[in-house]
């Protein structure tokens, strides 16, 4: 029987090789969940099944250093030392490649209709009554986060059944089968970077919904503001800052994190205290400095707190390297 998820990777490390022997392994992965004909052939595994393959490439792609990924990987994490011995961060950016590659299968899988998937997975929740806490402010909430696990697992879970969520994508990015199947369910919103999306999201806080907020990146026609991350700064959407400060919206940091072993059904769901913004007034200079090394440091300790579920290792120099240009 053919092996359609190690026929496709073996292909791709070839075909998608730079001249230098370098393959973007996030690209790779990302290429095959907009691929109709790829994603029918292997939805007859079942997800656990299809998890642990996928998972097996990723260790394999690591130990081997396939498209020099784990040179890649290591590099960026190299000043790291207070995090990790050289040994730790191995062990941490292996599991990190392992998660890339099963993470494949939850996007599939949140394909199918969306507000009963999660059923099929064991999620944990920790923490909702932060939640509950804002709803009852009334003045809406910003989940803050991190690029970790599917972001199905929150928004389509049962008890955010009552709240509508928006959450911005690139333009770039928001076609092909996921965004489709997204836009989908009537509670979520995905919207475009654009100033245009601004208004809606006002209005969705007022309403005391939520807004979705991924910090550990910003689009590229996104006015930045600096922010800390990993003892240098990093750059983060000013706009979607101004927005938290301005509304009076309660910032509740959240992290979805698949655990081991990765042919399971067990996911974290992990809801953590409002972040300290009270008072903040969005056209002080000063203040939004301030709101944006609050927003840092929790972003920060999301990423410590599931080191190996964060996507985005592989960027961590680059980030750096942009705000020192700002």
């Amino acid at each position: 029987m053919r092996d359609f998820i190690r026929d496709r990777w073996e292909e791709d490390l070839r075909t998608m090789q730079s001249p230098s022997g370098n393959v973007d392994i996030s690209c790779l992965v990302a290429s095959w969940c907009e691929d109709a004909a790829w994603i029918t052939n292997v939805r007859n595994l079942s997800p656990n099944e299809r998890r642990r393959r996928l998972a097996e490439l990723g260790a394999k792609t690591f130990e081997c250093d396939l498209g020099r990924f784990a040179t890649e990987l290591r590099w960026n994490t190299r000043t790291l030392n207070d995090l990790w011995s050289s040994k730790e961060r191995d062990q941490v950016l292996e599991k990190h490649v392992e998660l890339l590659f099963a993470s494949a299968s939850d996007t599939i899988d949140f394909l199918v209709p969306a507000e009963i998937q999660w059923t099929k997975q064991q999620v944990e929740v920790s923490g909702f009554e932060h939640v509950e806490e804002s709803v009852a402010l009334g003045k809406g909430i910003v989940l803050l986060g991190a690029y970790q696990c599917h972001p199905g697992f929150l928004f389509y879970h049962p008890l955010l059944a009552d709240l509508k969520i928006a959450a911005v994508q690139h333009v770039e990015n928001a076609t092909g089968e996921t965004a489709k199947a997204l836009t989908e369910d009537r509670r979520v919103l995905l919207l475009p970077d654009t100033r245009a999306s601004v208004r809606t999201m006002l209005e969705l806080l007022k309403q005391g919904q939520c807004i979705m907020l991924y910090n550990d990146f910003v689009y590229p026609a996104v006015t930045p503001i600096k922010s800390p991350l990993f003892g240098r700064m990093v750059l983060i959407s000013r706009a979607l800052l101004s927005i938290a400060v301005k509304t009076g919206a309660s910032v509740v940091p959240f992290a979805i994190a698949r655990q081991w072993p990765l042919d399971r059904d067990e996911v974290r769901l992990d809801f953590f205290p409002r972040l300290p913004l009270a008072g903040f007034d969005y056209t002080c200079e000063e203040h939004l400095q301030t709101a944006a090394l609050v927003f840092g440091l929790a972003t920060e300790c999301l990423i410590r707190r599931y080191p190996a579920q964060w996507r985005l290792w592989n960027s961590l120099e680059l980030r750096w390297q942009q705000a020192e240009t700002v």
